[in-house]
């Protein structure tokens, strides 16, 4: 039932989280000697050249460095994935409106824990470096769009199980009355 009011809220809850497969979900920033070293994290990591040891011992510029070398993102990536299923699958359940309250209410919660492991890691995810060995100053976290969606896809969650329950509600009240 596309013409109810959640379910635009649950499509566009769909959308927003398959959109952080595109955007990275925060970026760093540091000085290594005289280098300036930059590292996008993505959910699904991207290529970048290997080049940084170089780079660091040359005292070039500029680098990027890897997001393998100090974060693995596949606990992100699974999370992502479920919450598109769950949602998706809420989606379809607007017969039984208590079991989609329900579903819509386990998603928002994956939701939650996704953004909590983004904040969490971004503060802490350079320490892998430092236990390496790299000496790093001026550490900077930036924040992305892809931080920012999973916020929205939360507030659309909510949004939605508000709607279903208001739902709920009129059917029942309509049911008293006859």
């Amino acid at each position: 039932m596309i013409q109810r009011i959640q379910s635009l809220y649950m499509i566009l809850a769909i959308a927003l989280t398959a959109m952080l497969l595109a955007f990275p979900v925060f970026t760093h920033s540091c000085t290594m000697g005289q280098t300036h070293c930059e590292s996008a994290v993505n959910i699904i990591p991207s290529q970048v050249p290997g080049t940084y040891m170089s780079d660091l011992e040359q005292g070039a510029d500029t680098t990027q460095l890897p997001q393998s070398l100090y974060i693995h993102t596949w606990p992100l990536l699974a999370l992502v994935i479920l919450i598109e299923v769950i949602t998706a699958t809420a989606l379809c359940m607007y017969k039984n409106r208590m079991r989609q309250v329900r579903w819509v209410a386990f998603a928002f919660l994956l939701d939650v824990l996704y953004i909590g492991l983004v904040f969490a890691w971004a503060v802490s995810c350079f320490a892998k470096l430092e236990q390496k060995g790299f000496h790093m100053e001026d550490v900077t976290t930036h924040f992305t769009v892809g931080t920012w969606l999973p916020i929205a896809t939360a507030l659309l969650l909510f949004l939605a199980q508000r709607a279903i329950k208001k739902d709920e509600q009129k059917v029942r009240a309509a049911d008293r009355l006859r």
